[in-house]
């Protein structure tokens, strides 16, 4: 699969060392966030900037978009620069506005989609699922996410943003596991390698 960098919309592939390219995908309602290096000539009229949006696509399929929130420069040789490259999600942008209301005994997912229409810029409730009726709640300067991460707790949902700006607010017991069960003792070809660590 090719692999390609858009990054403040301009495809910049050819500047980022594939290799360094790392993604780190933590569990839903938590930011993912990537780390790439980007070479360019001192020369090019061009750098990577805080705040540029950053579109990591393997053959088509999005693995990463965010936003870069560091960028450390150092020089590389004759006329060239190297610039090491932290991003995370698009939770960022979803948190740029706080949330100040105060909401009526509804369902939590209609709840979820007023703050989304009411509070946030270029984001999406596609994905947001039917959920239970929650009491009267009042939000008052909180960040968008930590409103719908209290919503998702309070009726057993999940949720995260993904990277086409959709937000996903989803019931947990719906979730099915990738397999049925793992017998640790027989399936050495799948799970062989598998290491367990226990602790108290």
């Amino acid at each position: 699969m090719a692999l390609s960098v858009t990054i403040g919309g301009s495809d910049r592939t050819s500047s980022c060392k594939l290799e360094t390219i790392e993604v780190v995908n933590t569990i839903a309602s938590n930011s993912d966030t990537a780390e790439m290096i980007i070479s360019v000539s001192s020369t090019a009229g061009w750098r990577p900037q805080a705040g540029n949006t950053v579109i990591i696509d393997n053959g088509g399929t999005k693995e990463f978009g965010g936003t870069i929130d560091e960028v450390a420069e150092e020089d590389f040789g004759p006329q060239r620069l190297r610039y090491s490259v932290n991003a995370r999600d698009y939770t960022y942008l979803f948190d740029k506005y706080l949330v100040v209301e105060e909401y009526a005994s509804t369902n939590a997912s209609g709840i979820v989609t007023s703050i989304v229409t009411s509070y946030t810029t270029g984001f999406t409730t596609t994905n947001v699922q039917t959920a239970p009726t929650v009491g009267a709640q009042t939000f008052d300067y909180v960040e968008p996410s930590q409103a719908v991460r209290q919503l998702a707790d309070l009726v057993g949902y999940g949720y995260y943003i993904d990277y086409d700006k959709d937000l996903h607010f989803y019931s947990l017991a719906s979730v099915v596991a990738p397999v049925a069960s793992i017998d640790l003792d027989t399936n050495l070809t799948n799970y062989g390698a598998m290491k367990i660590i226990e602790t108290i």
